[in-house]
């Protein structure tokens, strides 16, 4: 079933966030620890609900089904891309397509913003933890948090809670799970609306960003204006992994009907600046842009082909220090 019959909206903003998510939620890497570390050592099942470990206060959550991913267009060059972000030595018995099922990802507002990952699927605890080195050779530093063992390797920490589940993501991120592991606060801290959205049905990738509280500080990128995104309030994006690659359909709320004009102007002339751009992203497009002003809302539908998502993975592996 094809997202088309959904409602949506944003921005080739929107575009770059999902690609993001994505990226950014399959950083990390192995797993560590048992079944329960919280609430003063019960077993807690800590596989159980992965929207339950996310800390409160996310600006951005998203989540993914990699198995989709990894079998889509994309799943080659993702795999790749994951390979580059979490360069684990052969010896840690770690294949992201092959042990990542699925990814929930939350990013926080902060002078350098956080993220918090929690990857599901299978690891080896003793092996990825016994690691010291990337594949390049670059230090991987040990260490503990909360009464769990914890890995950084660049900019990229993560920790193994149990052989089926582990977390990623910024330092302050992965101790602030690991903290609530701790504290035995496994209910979710998510709105019922978020997990709805979430959760919809035949959604492969999904993302909620909520600037209610804290506006995006968007200006411009060179000469490209985006002051146009300062005005949005709320994103809910669904995506499918359907031909000819990414399928995405959001729906953006602004602060009122003149911004989410604005907005409609804006993402078209974003559109014209990818189109120029081409060529130094790699080729990447966007494909099928469909954009309307209903209100306060703005909502967009597009589509991104396999070879561009491949590209805009490459990009964004770039800005992640992994050493």
């Amino acid at each position: 079933m094809s997202l088309w019959r959904w409602s949506g909206a944003a921005s080739r903003g929107l575009v770059s966030a999902l690609v993001s998510a994505l990226v950014l939620g399959l950083v990390g890497c192995a797993p560590r620890g048992g079944k329960g570390a919280a609430g003063g050592g019960g077993a807690t099942d800590l596989d159980a609900d992965p929207l339950a470990l996310l800390p409160p206060g996310a600006t951005i959550v998203g989540t993914l089904d990699a198995r989709a991913a990894f079998a889509s267009a994309f799943g080659p060059a993702l795999g790749g891309a994951m390979t580059a972000l979490l360069p684990l030595p052969e010896g840690a018995g770690f294949i992201a397509a092959r042990d990542i099922d699925r990814v929930v990802v939350a990013g926080y507002p902060a002078s350098t913003p956080e993220v918090a990952v929690v990857l599901s699927g299978r690891f080896d605890p003793s092996k990825i933890t016994g690691a010291t080195q990337t594949r390049s050779g670059a230090a991987i530093v040990a260490g503990t948090f909360a009464g769990f063992a914890t890995e950084t390797a660049g900019q990229v920490t993560f920790a193994t809670i149990s052989p089926k589940t582990l977390v990623a993501g910024t330092l302050s991120g992965v101790q602030a799970v690991l903290d609530r592991v701790r504290q035995g606060q496994l209910a979710r801290a998510v709105s019922p609306q978020v997990v709805e959205t979430l959760q919809s049905p035949g959604a492969q990738a999904a993302l909620v960003a909520d600037f209610t509280t804290q506006p995006p500080r968007i200006g411009s990128i060179g000469m490209i204006n985006l002051g146009w995104l300062q005005g949005v309030k709320l994103v809910r994006a669904l995506g499918d992994f359907n031909p000819p690659g990414l399928n995405v359909a959001a729906t953006s709320t602004f602060g009122d009907p003149s911004q989410a004009t604005a907005a409609v102007s804006g993402i078209h002339a974003l559109d014209g600046w990818l189109t120029i751009l081409a060529p130094a992203l790699g080729g990447a497009r966007i494909q099928n842009l469909q954009v309307e002003a209903v209100g306060s809302d703005v909502t967009t539908k597009f589509a991104v082909d396999g070879a561009s998502l491949a590209a805009l993975l490459a990009l964004g592996t770039r800005f992640i220090p992994t050493q």
